[in-house]
């Protein structure tokens, strides 16, 4: 299934598949869930580390184009289209104005300026300070 595809099916899925990852998030520990809602489904579970990770359009078009060889206007059509359904279709489904939103999550970071080993470092460093993680060696 494609990213396109994922906008496109019913709300039911949606929604079934959006209460089995908060059941998830509510009974398990030690898991990672990612989505576009991800940050919403936590909300009020402290317990939860909260990562928005995003990247300017002309990054993630790049990137885009590149996995899914397609041209740069295309790529950048496709990913506008994805995220404005999304915004309406978690707005009318849930009521939520904006996933994306920072309110949702504990630490939000850019891609487009770390190596992913950068990246995974500040998740586990904010994993540390969150729960006073000690390293051992």
């Amino acid at each position: 299934m494609s990213i396109q595809q994922v906008s496109l099916l019913p709300d039911e899925v949606h929604k079934a598949f959006d209460t089995a990852q908060r059941e998830l998030l509510e009974k398990e520990s030690g898991v990672v869930v990612e989505g576009r809602l991800a940050g919403w489904l936590a909300r009020g579970l402290d317990d939860v580390l909260k990562v928005y990770c995003y990247a300017p359009l002309e990054v993630r078009a790049e990137r885009y184009m590149r996995r899914e060889q397609v041209d740069l206007a295309r790529a950048e059509a496709e990913i506008e289209y994805r995220d404005s359904r999304d915004v309406e279709k978690y707005r009318r489904i849930y009521g939520v104005a904006d996933y994306r939103a920072p309110e949702f999550y504990d630490l939000l970071v850019d891609t487009s300026k770390h190596t992913p080993a950068e990246l995974a470092q500040q998740v586990v460093s904010a994993l540390q300070e969150r729960y006073k993680l000690v390293r051992h060696k």
